[in-house]
């Protein structure tokens, strides 16, 4: 019959200590392995729109860099303006995107943690080519058959830094008002 040891305190910590050293270890090589760009995009490429379609290709992403291309938005806001997407895999996009350094994730500390995303210095490289695709569809979405539904707005880029314009509040409307806000009477 084996005998149990008890350790001491002093071992008990420098077992876990240990314990979570190999742990950290362990996941640091796992998450390498998964992430990391020379395992994503190991393989030789002939054709660099090959390459360029692996980073921004599929369903989602170049509308998620679309959104983006105006400034930072929040995760609520990009599942709006991306329609049909899933929570699900909005996330998963969005974790891709950062993976491959294309966009940043901001989380700010308020009552409510607010998570935003912008385009890195990095993803502002595809700005032009966004735009390019952007001009040659409006060019020829009738001969493909496909009306356009979205706002006409310009397809240039707005400068860096500049603020969207904030929506007018209907009249009337009491929202965000706080009493000391209120003009007296109200």
């Amino acid at each position: 019959m084996a005998s149990r040891v008890a350790w001491t305190a002093g071992e008990q910590r420098i077992g876990l200590l240990q314990y979570r050293r190999r742990r950290d270890a362990t996941h640091q090589r796992d998450d390498t392995a998964m992430t990391g760009r020379t395992s994503r995009y190991a393989r030789s490429y002939t054709c660099p729109v090959r390459l360029t379609l692996d980073v921004v290709g599929g369903k989602w992403k170049a509308h998620i860099l679309w959104e983006l291309r105006g400034g930072a938005r929040g995760f609520n806001a990009l599942l709006t303006a991306v329609t049909g997407i899933s929570h699900k895999v909005l996330t998963q996009q969005l974790r891709q995107l950062e993976g491959d350094g294309l966009i940043e994730r901001r989380v700010r500390a308020t009552r409510a943690h607010r998570t935003d995303y912008a385009l890195t210095p990095f993803g502002r490289t595809l700005r032009p080519s966004l735009d390019a695709l952007a001009r040659w569809a409006k060019a020829h979405h009738e001969h493909l058959g496909a009306p356009l539904d979205w706002p006409t707005r310009s397809t240039t880029t707005p400068a860096v830094g500049t603020a969207r314009q904030p929506r007018p509040i209907p009249s009337g409307a009491s929202v965000g008002r706080s009493a000391a806000a209120r003009p007296p009477g109200s």
